[in-house]
């Protein structure tokens, strides 16, 4: 049986700083658009872990292509977690 975990995290960053307030995991990049001053990336941790994050894209400033090893991270109180729902399949971003 697969359980699906919904995570919410408010506030993603690319590269954040080493901090004890962030939480940072490393992956590569599965997807990328690029949608004008926004970049939507999708990077994956493991089979079917993902995080799919809207970052900024100030005058190019995010130079990640598909492969590229990246890490994510958020500070805690940005992010809440859902019990998985029998069924339900959350929509992609």
């Amino acid at each position: 049986r697969e359980e699906i975990r919904v995570v919410e995290i408010a506030h993603v960053a690319i590269d954040p700083p080493a901090s004890d307030l962030f939480t940072r995991l490393s992956g590569r990049v599965a997807d990328i658009y690029y949608l004008g001053d926004h970049v939507r990336l999708t990077v994956e941790f493991a089979p079917k872990v993902e995080v799919i994050a809207k970052v900024p894209n100030a005058e190019g400033a995010v130079r990640l292509r598909h492969g590229d090893p990246t890490i994510v991270g958020w500070r805690t109180a940005d992010c809440r977690a859902f019990a998985p729902i029998a069924g339900h399949h959350p929509p992609h971003a």
